[in-house]
């Protein structure tokens, strides 16, 4: 029987460890299956896919939104030029996109792109992270944890969509839209024109000033939810290693 390597919770992960089922229920579904995704990569190499058009523009759209962020503080640094660093303690492990020094000391950084207006947080009280997004606000505390760093920023922003996710969306779009009954004597092209139109005012945002188009969570080092944390990893990992030796 194979011994489980520790296990390192991913702290973009975290915020699924911690949650909980419904009533008193100490570990649910969700937490539960971040337990077994983690056993059946660690055991057999199984990786969970999170392949998504959300996740897509995250990741291609990720330098923008850091100069986005530099620029807005005021960081006198080029974001481009920096290369991250995995980072690990006896917990987790994680990558934040920044780790900057500016008149305040040491700040961690770390940015999300939106994938439209309408999941950007435009009206979001920005002081209460944990209430607008927990598992981001356990993924900064994770990584404030793992750099020893106390302050935090999140970024939240709005950013054109790439146009290779723009044509594949209006080609989906499209080939949806021909079979609707009232598009039955209307041609191909004119019906992808207009839903390219449509695409297009929707993924893509230059009537926006700059200035809108980023929000900024201030996270602080929760030192009680560190706490909280170690617990919960110590006990899943208990459940890790017994789901290991049986599946």
């Amino acid at each position: 029987m194979d011994k489980p390597e520790t296990w390192y919770v991913r702290a973009s992960q975290l915020g699924a460890l911690m949650s909980k089922g419904r009533g008193k229920v100490e570990w649910g579904q969700t937490a539960n299956q971040s337990i077994l995704d983690a056993v059946l990569f660690n055991k057999y190499g199984v990786e969970k896919s999170l392949q998504s058009k959300y996740l897509d523009k995250g990741i291609i759209n990720e330098p923008q939104a850091l100069r986005m962020l530099v620029k807005k503080m005021g960081w006198d640094l080029d974001p481009d030029s920096l290369e991250k660093n995995r980072l690990f303690n006896d917990y987790l492990t994680g990558e934040p996109d920044l780790l900057v020094d500016d008149e305040r000391g040491q700040i961690l950084a770390d940015v999300k792109c939106s994938y439209d207006a309408g999941t950007f947080p435009w009206l979001v009280d920005l002081t209460d992270l944990k209430k607008h997004n927990a598992t981001y606000w356990y993924q900064m505390q994770a990584y404030m944890f793992l750099s020893g760093v106390h302050k935090s920023v999140l970024a939240y922003c709005l950013t054109d969509t790439p146009s290779h996710m723009i044509n594949d969306e209006v080609q989906r779009r499209t080939y949806k839209a021909v079979v609707y009954p009232e598009n039955a004597d209307r041609s191909m092209d004119l019906i992808e024109d207009e839903i390219r139109e449509q695409a297009t005012k929707q993924m893509t945002f230059s009537q926006i000033p700059d200035s809108q188009k980023i929000r900024i969570f201030e996270v602080e080092y929760d030192p009680e939810a560190i706490d909280q944390i170690i617990e919960r990893i110590t006990e899943a990992r208990k459940k890790y290693a017994g789901l290991f030796n049986t599946i």
